[in-house]
């Protein structure tokens, strides 16, 4: 499925193509996966799962009144999973999802990140039921999301997935970007012997630079000199 195909399928299914005007923040994209109080889907919920959604609300809600924070296009936070879920296993899954969507669909995923517990001696590494992942493109993201969010079927009626695009920190985000900059400005510097400027920064200082030497005529030219004027003298 082509990239156009995709963005067709996910605005057939009720998408935006892109956000408001202004909306450099993609808050359009905050309401995908949420369910509200008093909705059909709400009272389909297990007591447990609606105390974790009201919980992921709250949260959401108070990061997006600051302006530090923004969604994500690509990336998802799935709440609400088993502790025994693995990285392996949940890639499966989303990979899964957006081909359940898009059956020719080749999906892309650029990090699975599963949080776990502190690991205790002797016994299995278990997760905290909150995972992260970072499709490469943003209509197999949105694919996924809307086909695990809420689902039944990968664990179970009392257990159902909480998915929604993640909420970054845009300062750690420009700090992240920052330091990849500069590995890689680093990187080509050792590579190729030049050091890398980027606009507005002061170039390197390579220090004062060496006095010139003064050089001094040999004592070996200033006999010769005087040896030359007793002749001129003496004809």
């Amino acid at each position: 499925l082509s990239k156009d195909g995709a963005r067709a399928l996910g605005e057939a299914r009720g998408g935006k193509p892109g956000g408001a005007a202004g909306d450099a923040r993609n808050l359009y994209l905050a309401k995908e996966g949420r369910i509200e109080p008093g909705s059909s889907a709400w009272s389909g919920l297990s007591p447990t799962d609606r105390v974790h959604r009201a919980k992921a609300a709250a949260e959401a809600k108070s990061k997006l009144a600051s302006p530090n924070f923004c969604v994500s296009k690509t990336r998802l936070c799935l709440r609400n999973l088993p502790f025994a879920t693995d990285e392996a296993g949940l890639k499966k899954l989303l990979l899964d999802a957006v081909t359940a969507r898009a059956t020719q669909a080749q999906p892309k995923l650029t990090q699975v990140k599963v949080i776990t517990g502190a690991r205790r001696p002797g016994a299995p590494v278990k997760s905290k039921g909150l995972a992260f992942a970072e499709f490469a493109d943003h209509e197999h993201a949105l694919c996924a999301l809307r086909e695990l969010n809420n689902s039944p079927t990968p664990f179970g009626a009392d257990r159902r997935p909480i998915v929604e695009f993640a909420i970054d920190d845009a300062r750690a985000l420009q700090k992240r970007a920052g330091k990849r900059e500069n590995a890689i400005a680093r990187r080509d510097e050792k590579e190729g012997g030049t050091a890398t400027v980027r606009c507005g920064e002061p170039k390197p200082d390579a220090g004062p630079e060496p006095a010139a030497k003064r050089v001094r005529p040999s004592r070996s030219g200033k006999s010769g000199e005087k040896r030359g004027e007793k002749a001129a003298a003496a004809r």
